[in-house]
């Protein structure tokens, strides 16, 4: 506890006073030897005893009266960050100073008045080191001659740029920081910080060069979005490391939101009171809070979102777009518009008056005509008081196609008796589909000649381009395939078992992104499925597959519980009414056992009503994998007969199919990262880039493409489209990495020739047969090296593999993440990280400027830093780079939208409410200056805090009231006000009876002497 009026506590001496006075008044006792008035001793000791405790209470009424006056003209504020408990200690030092008036008054008891006399003196100068104490812990810093680091955090919020007086908040506050800039005493220094949703440093190490704080103040704009403030405050934090001051200091100038406080994340907030902690100093925050508007006119568009997360141009789709009124007064908007990349735009005028709360949905059904990343943006035509809510958009990459590969387990049997055919056609419906008088128009089809699906097929009838293209092989034709990025999801309907290669490499496709879906039927092998690992030995399905359970009679067969429908697929179909997928009856299936060691993984999608696992479900690396027991052949049940089948089955693939890939909608953070993932997972940032020439000399390759490895076997095959099988040439160009420092020998196997490059040094040519096959170099880790490698193939059969080893490590395959596609100084701009070589490509942000996306050194994360508003940003790929995006470029387009969705809380303007501020006082100390002079007077070292005399002012008037009651009480008592007669007669006179008497005798009242 300090004092703003330091000189006034001399009147705390009038305490005094009371005292003075009562020692003048006080008499000593005059002994009178009388031997009659001893009887009275006892009870004048008594009541001796009595009056002492009235002037005691008196005397500490008087005394509190004078100290709380005192202190309350002295005015006494407890400061920011108070480490003593002054709700203690100030009532001890008001009972110290009464316990010192009535040690006083306790003249005839030597021992209490000792006691209370000394424990009071002492009380008074513990409470008195403790104001000085407090004084040198928490104002010795911040005096005129200490110098201190201050971080000023301006929040840039959406919220901060509502206008009050023609003036925003953000100017406000922007003008109080130039004006704290300005006034602050020479050799403080300042670092900058702009709030967001991802809060950027303008000035990171705190200087004294005021011309370079006033530039980059100028230099300020507000954000769309809420401000972070955890990650503001911490970002606050790392600049004051980075001072020379031992005082340190935040300033935080914003309106109060609640939004981006993280309220009730106590491990963060732990996180970051240990950050002010390791600080020489302590800082606190003082909290300039700008005021929020009472009223409120403003609607938002709180959503815009389609009804599939894939999206291809087969179909239209539904976009769905959420106004809400945020504001406290009734809105009336002209209409909504819609546009997208395409060129198409809608108009909606259905929206009417909007009262406080209400929401309202406007839907359009839209069809995108051409694949690639592309992006729909709305706009609310309305007059209101905050205008970036009026604007949204969603982006999302069009699907040309998704790739799924059926591997058919029942390759023998009758086309219309395998699962296979029926996926197929449910994912890809045809003219058979499309036209059912085509099989009735070909009677000459037998049943024997009905194994082939081509004799139902005519290309001719089917104009339509279906999303899904699903291509059906055998577990034989899997043989020789390395690589299954190109495909999307794999299934495996009741294939028995794969060979170990095959095997690896779909374990290979699942952890990089793709997605699985094992169908087992009575075909399977269970021992193989039980045992097949991922390359870091965990299992790949999320259950053990058990044996076959057969219904007993065709009325006793098995039904999907609908209750249990928990996978977000079959949530779709769980509503009675809505589907016939609870009619599905199963003859057969095979059990699911959930082992114990993959419990927290494993979710159990659906049931049947015995109880058993229908759909079991668990995430392996990137992608995922998915155990169906729905009969998708007609001998195990009538799923394939069902409405519900081709949804279903629709479903569960756009589920598996990496939606992740096709979602370019982000939430904003500190800071925002595009994962750019093809096919199978296959990252943007990994693998090689592979020129496929259609000879040994062509110039100009014919087929471009990222591999994530090089170990392919194309036997006698094509390697890619428009190459011949005999005679090309591929050149793999990037960079690679080595996971950790030593001497890798590198080995190839080739046929016909491999030729690799190192830092465009020529380290290994293999040919089939013989040759050199070894290459050994010293490599750094985390160091990127040029590589390049060339395949020639002369003849018949063509494969090619590239393997290194060192000391710890056995000889194994390069891996995709060690590869980068991207040359040093390939990706078109120069990018502001530790890395100088990590390709960097040009953004424009929702408000026109250009920034900078940087691919991580990780590979497939183009991370976008610095300010992040909410809206629609468009990364900019230069022409040479183009290939590199080819899954998500539209024709004749260079641009990939993506947005930063918006916090709709930050429309709707709620303040910081006393339990957010207790919370977060448990973990930073919290100043509220409530005047710009006040925060600029404690910069140069004025005090402020919390004030007191209001309510010793109080306790003064209350203590005078019963003083005044006290001494009336007392006089009653004590009989002092009284006039009391007293009559003195002599005992030889008559007395008054005895006169009377007379007088009434003499006037013949009395009786007669005579009669006697």
């Amino acid at each position: 506890m300090l004092f703003l009026n330091t000189i006034l506590l001399l009147g705390a001496l009038g305490i005094l006073i009371p005292i003075i006075i009562h020692l003048l008044n006080r008499r000593s006792s005059k002994v009178v030897e009388w031997g009659a008035m001893n009887f009275l001793i006892e009870s004048l000791a008594i009541r001796n005893r009595r009056i002492q405790l009235e002037e005691a209470l008196l005397m500490a009424c008087r005394c509190l009266l004078v100290g709380l006056l005192a202190l309350a003209i002295a005015r006494p504020f407890i400061p920011p960050g108070s480490s003593i408990p002054w709700v203690i200690v100030l009532p001890l030092l008001l009972i110290a100073i009464v316990g010192i008036g009535v040690a006083v008054v306790l003249n005839n008891e030597p021992k209490w008045r000792r006691i209370i006399g000394i424990s009071s003196v002492v009380l008074l100068l513990l409470c008195v080191a403790l104001i000085f104490l407090e004084k040198y812990l928490n104002l010795s810093r911040f005096s005129p001659s200490a110098r201190q680091d201050i971080a000023l955090v301006i929040d840039g919020s959406t919220s901060m740029s509502l206008s009050s007086d023609g003036v925003t908040n953000f100017e406000r506050a922007v003008e109080e920081a130039r004006t704290i800039v300005k006034r602050a005493p020479r050799g403080h220094a300042f670092s900058l910080i702009l709030g967001g949703p991802s809060p950027n440093a303008r000035i990171l190490d705190p200087t004294t060069d005021r011309a370079e704080l006033e530039a980059a103040l100028d230099d300020l704009r507000p954000l769309d979005g809420a401000m972070a403030s955890y990650q503001a405050l911490t970002l606050a934090s790392l600049s004051l490391t980075r001072g020379d001051h031992s005082a340190k200091q935040i300033i935080l100038f914003t309106d109060g939101q609640n939004v981006g406080w993280e309220i009730g994340k106590s491990g963060r907030w732990n996180f970051l009171r240990d950050a002010f902690k390791n600080l020489p100093s302590e800082p606190q925050v003082m909290m300039r809070r700008m005021p929020l508007p009472q009223h409120l006119r403003n609607l938002a568009i709180t959503d815009v979102s389609l009804s599939r997360e894939i999206v291809g141009i087969d179909r239209q789709v539904e976009v769905s777009v959420t106004v809400e009124n945020t504001g406290n007064e009734a809105v009336t908007p002209s209409g909504l518009s819609f546009r997208t990349d395409g060129g198409r735009e809608y108009f909606d005028r259905s929206l009417g008056q909007m009262q406080p709360g209400e929401k309202h949905r406007v839907q359009i059904w839209h069809q995108f005509s051409e694949p690639g990343a592309t992006a729909i943006e709305v706009s609310l035509e309305v007059e209101d008081d905050i205008l970036a809510d009026n604007r949204g958009a969603t982006a999302i990459n069009v699907a040309n196609e998704l790739s799924v590969l059926i591997v058919d387990g029942n390759a023998t049997g009758r086309l219309l008796e395998r699962g296979a055919t029926f996926t197929q056609l449910a994912l890809a419906p045809s003219s058979l589909t499309l036209n059912p008088q085509l099989s009735a128009n070909t009677p000459e089809v037998s049943d024997d000649a009905s194994d082939d699906f081509d004799a139902y097929y005519d290309p001719t009838l089917d104009p339509i381009q279906f999303l899904v293209a699903p291509q059906v092989l055998t577990a034989a034709e899997l043989t020789g395939i390395s690589d299954f990025g190109s495909y999307d999801v794999i299934m495996l309907v009741d294939v028995p078992r794969l060979n170990g290669a095959s095997a690896d490499a779909i374990a290979r496709f699942v952890e990089g992104g793709g997605g699985l879906l094992v169908a087992p039927g009575p075909r399977v092998q269970p021992e193989f499925y039980n045992s097949w690992e991922t390359a870091s030995a965990s299992p790949l399905l999320p259950v053990e597959i058990g044996s076959v359970v057969v219904a007993p009679d065709l009325d006793s067969r098995f039904r999907p519980s609908p209750r249990t429908l928990a996978h977000p697929v079959l949530q779709k179909f769980a509503e009675a009414g809505k589907s016939d997928f609870a009619d599905t009856l199963l003859g057969a299936y095979r059990q699911q056992v959930v082992p114990e060691s993959l419990a927290r993984e494993t979710a159990v999608g659906a049931r049947l009503n015995n109880g058993d696992i229908l759909l079991s479900s668990r995430p392996v690396g990137d992608g995922s994998v998915i155990v169906s027991g729905l009969p998708l052949a007609p001998a195990s049940g009538n799923l394939v007969t069902r409405q519900a089948f081709l949804p279903v089955l629709h479903e569960l693939t756009y589920h598996l199919a990496n939606p992740a890939a096709y979602n370019l909608n982000l939430d904003p953070g500190w800071e925002v990262n595009l994962a750019l993932t093809g096919k199978g997972g296959r990252s943007l940032g990994e693998g090689l880039i592979g020129n496929y020439f259609v000879s040994h000399s062509a110039q100009e390759p014919v087929f471009t493409r990222q591999d994530s490895e090089i170990r392919f076997n194309w036997l006698n095959g094509s390697p890619a489209p428009g190459v011949p099988k005999d005679g090309f040439r591929i050149e793999w160009q990037g960079r690679f990495q080595v996971p950790k420092t030593g001497r890798y020998t590198f080995s190839a196997d080739a046929d016909d020739r491999l030729v690799l490059h190192i830092d465009n040094r020529k380290v290994l040519d293999v040919r089939y047969p013989g040759g050199s096959k070894h290459y050994s170099r010293k490599l750094e880790a985390g160091q990127w090296y040029e590589i390049e490698i060339t395949h020639f193939e002369d003849g018949s059969d063509s494969k090619v593999a590239l393997y290194y080893e060192t000391e710890g490590m056995s000889r194994r395959l390069i891996p995709s993440s060690a590869f980068n596609p991207f040359r040093d100084g390939e990706a078109g701009v120069a990018a502001n990280t530790g890395d100088p070589s990590a390709p960097a490509f040009p953004v424009t942000a929702p408000d026109g400027s250009t920034r900078s996306a940087v691919l991580g050194s990780s590979g497939g994360m183009l991370q976008l830093q610095g300010d992040i508003s909410s809206g629609l940003y468009r990364l900019e790929v230069p022409e040479d780079q183009t290939p590199f995006f080819s899954e998500f470029l539209r024709p004749e387009s260079s641009t990939i939208p993506f947005t930063v969705r918006r916090d709709n809380a930050e429309s709707q303007l709620m303040s910081l409410t006393s339990s957010d501020e207790a919370f977060l006082a448990n973990f930073i100390t919290i100043a509220e200056p409530q005047t710009l002079e006040e925060l600029v007077g404690f910069l140069s070292g004025n005090q402020f805090g919390q004030e007191l005399w209001k309510y010793l002012a109080v306790g003064a008037f209350l203590f005078l009231l019963i003083e005044i009651v006290l001494s009336r009480w007392i006089s009653r008592s004590r009989r002092l006000d009284e006039d009391i007669p007293v009559t003195f007669e002599s005992k030889d006179a008559p007395t008054t009876g005895f006169r009377e008497q007379l007088a009434q005798m003499g006037r013949g009242k009395g009786p007669s002497v005579a009669s006697h």
